[in-house]
């Protein structure tokens, strides 16, 4: 990959850690669906389990990267900038983690209303990130999709504003929720949300990062 080819230890990690948030998010799919169909039971409790392995998983792989970079051929900026890419990034599994944790621990189904809503925001969240992949990927390679896979990003993440505010404005307007459960079911709305954020402000360090490289 051009100015990585070098570092073919590092991108083999870089993958894997790539693969783990795909994953991370896949599962997390699956468990807010299985919620909003079945509710909160046992499986679901080991659902939420299994996003939590995947986000240790995503952990444990980010800080062998980390040791990987000091032993790497790399500049200390580029070096700096992929790190700090990398922990952008972290930031989804978290995400993901949190939401499903904060509803089987709180006992808060999402509500009816809202509920195929949310699951196309994990959605567009998701495709969201797959553009940011392309362009971290682009990164490591020749950049030269890297506006365009920018405007596609941003694209993705002004959907999932517009459908984040549509939800919380459902849940404001319903006179049966307490103050507490709309709160709650508010942060939930905004833990998903922050996935296009996430992925957005990924791929502007990215672009920040690509800039440094063409000078």
């Amino acid at each position: 990959m051009f100015a990585f080819s070098k570092n073919k230890e590092l991108i083999v990690q870089l993958e894997k850690y790539y693969d783990i948030i795909q994953i991370t998010l896949s599962k997390f799919l699956s468990g807010m669906e299985y919620v909003i169909d079945k509710g909160i039971d046992n499986h679901f409790e080991v659902m939420v389990e299994e996003v939590s392995e995947a986000e240790h998983d995503a952990d444990n792989i980010r800080k062998g990267i980390e040791h990987k970079m000091f032993q790497q051929s790399l500049l200390p900026e580029t070096r700096e900038d992929l790190l700090n890419i990398i922990e952008e990034m972290d930031n989804i599994p978290d995400l993901c983690e949190r939401t499903l944790y904060m509803i089987v621990d709180q006992q808060s189904l999402p509500l009816t209303s809202i509920s195929d809503d949310l699951v196309e925001l994990i959605k567009i969240g998701s495709e969201c990130f797959k553009y940011t992949l392309d362009s971290v990927h682009d990164y490591l390679g020749k950049m030269k999709d890297m506006d365009s896979l920018l405007q596609k990003v941003n694209d993705y993440e002004h959907i999932g504003d517009k459908l984040e505010r549509k939800m919380i404005k459902e849940i404001f307007s319903d006179e049966s929720l307490s103050t507490g459960e709309k709160l709650i079911q508010k942060e939930i709305v905004k833990e998903i949300g922050n996935i296009c954020n996430k992925s957005k402000h990924t791929t502007q360090r990215i672009i920040i990062a690509s800039i440094k490289r063409k000078i």
